[in-house]
């Protein structure tokens, strides 16, 4: 990983790279936007992300886009959106990256917004994948890969896991039960990334809690739950909705705000067959 300051200045102008790779990121807060117009990795097709906010007593509120110009893009957006601080936009040095790419990209970034729930999304739409080719999409999930990497980088944090949530490496496969709300649901918890496993059958309550949809902090969780709802695997039960197959979720809290509708301490919801919580079990916690 390489991090290069054009002027100098470690608040101001940032470039990331990484060896072997053909993307570049360059991140800058609002104001030196004159500054990154004259750069010319901005004068090409790529994705970006606005975002204000961020640090520890705050959650991101973030805006993600694509162009085929990213300078001109960013130019309107510094007309039309009030919220945003800073920015971080990454292009490529050759001309294999195209609009398609970009594109893929992009609704993958929504998608992780939304799913993750650790910042709010301005995007009020979430973008359609384009049809691309089987090398055209690895391509491009490798360099959103090495994106995210770069992200964490230039401060960037709403797409990390959260740091109270890390994925269960180090503890055997086990299943957990959640009984609340009226409804009940399971969930498999794996080794390795991503191992929180809604399990088929799992029911969710319709009526998200009145705190929770109100409270600005839960916003992104509430858009999250509003875009596994809508984009499933979930069905129409009636009285509840419930997974018509299994939901991976990157950690325990983004599971059961999007089962219960609200915000409970995770760790102490889920349990096992003989009555021990989740936060016994993955971190040991003494109950």
């Amino acid at each position: 990983m390489r991090l290069y300051f054009p002027s100098g200045d470690p608040q101001g102008l940032r470039l990331v790279e990484r060896s072997g790779w053909t993307g570049q990121g360059l991140a800058f807060p609002r104001l030196k936007l004159a500054e990154a117009r004259s750069r010319e990795e901005l004068k090409r097709i790529g994705v970006y992300v606005l975002w204000a906010g961020g640090d520890a007593l705050e959650t991101p509120t973030i805006y993600i886009g694509q162009s085929e110009d990213v300078i001109s893009r960013l130019l309107q957006h510094d007309s039309k959106r009030d919220f945003w601080t800073d920015a971080v936009a990454f292009t490529s040095k050759d001309d294999a990256f195209n609009s398609a790419h970009a594109r893929y990209i992009e609704s993958e970034l929504v998608r992780l917004g939304y799913e993750r729930g650790r910042a709010t999304l301005e995007n009020a739409i979430a973008p359609s994948q384009p049809h691309i080719s089987e090398a055209d999409r690895a391509d491009a999930n490798h360099f959103l890969e090495e994106m995210l990497t770069c992200m964490d980088v230039v401060g960037l944090s709403a797409f990390r896991p959260a740091l109270d949530e890390s994925e269960p490496d180090s503890i055997e496969t086990q299943e957990f039960f959640l009984k609340a709300r009226g409804i009940s649901a399971r969930m498999r918890v794996e080794p390795g990334p991503g191992g929180f496993v809604v399990l088929a059958g799992s029911q969710i309550h319709k009526t998200p809690g009145k705190a929770f949809l109100e409270r600005k902090e839960f916003r992104g969780q509430v858009r999250m739950r509003e875009e596994v709802i809508s984009r499933g695997p979930v069905i129409d039960d009636g009285d509840t909705y419930s997974f018509q197959s299994d939901k991976r979720f990157s950690s325990p809290s983004a599971a059961t705000v999007c089962i219960l509708g609200s915000a409970p301490n995770p760790y102490k919801q889920w349990k096992t067959a003989d009555g021990r919580t989740l936060g016994q079990v993955i971190r040991g916690d003494d109950e």
